[in-house]
């Protein structure tokens, strides 16, 4: 009686036999081979598995990244509303400490930064922290 085994790579055929048909020598390699084409198949599995769980991956990334986009637009197109009705206000926003500080961000203070540092006690780790933020602003609304 014949038995086929398909093994992707191989087809490997047995015969069942009585005890003693074959050497041992053969024996071992019919064993080994049944062996590797089983390798060969959790190897393939395992390949298709990574593949589909990598494709799945990368569209979820996709997903977050087109969500920040929208996002990131979303936010510019609020502060770039927001630029023209704080320019237009007929009060002096270097006042407030509040207000100073949204200015800085949204608008930025220019060559008036070192006496609006001074009027507010703004330190040095304070007026890096609203450079950096008027920077993003600015980069956010200029790409």
């Amino acid at each position: 009686m014949q038995y086929k085994i398909k093994g992707g790579v191989a087809t490997l055929v047995l015969w069942i036999h009585l005890p003693g048909c074959f050497s041992k020598e053969e024996e071992s390699l019919r064993d080994s081979k049944i062996a590797l084409c089983n390798e060969i198949e959790k190897a393939k599995e395992l390949i298709v598995t990574s593949s589909a769980n990598a494709l799945i991956g990368n569209q979820n990334l996709l997903e977050i990244i087109k969500r920040l986009l929208i996002e990131r637009r979303e936010v510019t197109e609020a502060v770039k509303a927001l630029q023209p009705s704080i320019l237009r206000q007929g009060r002096d926003m270097s006042l407030d400490h509040r207000d100073a500080w949204i200015y800085g961000i949204l608008i930025g203070w220019d060559v008036a930064l070192p006496e609006i540092l001074k009027q507010h006690s703004w330190a040095g780790t304070e007026y890096e922290d609203r450079l950096k933020k008027h920077q993003a602003v600015i980069a956010a609304l200029t790409n």
